[in-house]
């Protein structure tokens, strides 16, 4: 709840401040200087983070599947197989990255079809399909929240796609070739 309402009044204060002309990276609007330098900075380290996260879950899935009977050895042939992991992900991420000159786009669309549903939509509707299946009560203001949620879910879904779509199908044409790093703004 606490997040929707933080992304709630974001979005308001940006359309308030820029209206509705607002490139698809609100970063963009902001003026050079200071503030824009800290937010950037904000956004570096929210971007190394969420990268080592969620590459640490993703190579020690692979690690585990390529060279299970390496796994928590704690020798040098661990190390080098987490080294040669970690190195090909990351190499990887860099090409994909490069290649598709849409990637943000792209990234929109999927962060729109995942982001609201597996945050808010189906743990409220998990949770009460597993009440039921116990036959927990869940309290009327409690349900009244879970299905906000849901619901709420479902429209950033619908939005969220729809938005980025149009937005991807936009850009497509004015895209160059892998690795041209075209200025898409």
């Amino acid at each position: 709840f606490l997040i929707m309402v933080f992304y709630f009044l974001s979005t308001c204060s940006i359309y308030f401040t820029y209206g509705d002309a607002v490139k698809s990276n609100a970063m963009f609007e902001l003026p050079d200087g200071a503030i824009k330098r800290v937010a950037s900075f904000a956004v570096l380290i929210h971007v190394l983070v969420s990268y080592l996260l969620a590459n640490q879950v993703i190579c020690r899935a692979i690690h585990v599947r390529v060279s299970p009977l390496s796994v928590d050895k704690g020798d040098w042939l661990e190390k080098l197989h987490w080294l040669l992991i970690t190195t090909s992900a990351l190499v990887l991420s860099w090409a994909i990255s490069n290649a598709i000159p849409f990637l943000s786009n792209l990234m929109g669309v999927i962060a729109s079809l995942t982001t609201a549903p597996l945050t808010f939509g189906f743990p409220a509707f998990f949770y009460i399909v597993a009440c039921k299946k116990l036959k927990r009560e869940i309290g009327p203001l409690e349900r009244v929240a879970l299905w906000c949620m849901i619901v709420v879910s479902a429209i950033l879904l619908l939005a969220g796609t729809f938005v980025n779509v149009l937005e991807l199908k936009n850009v497509w044409s004015k895209v160059g070739t892998p690795f041209s790093c075209n200025n898409l703004t």
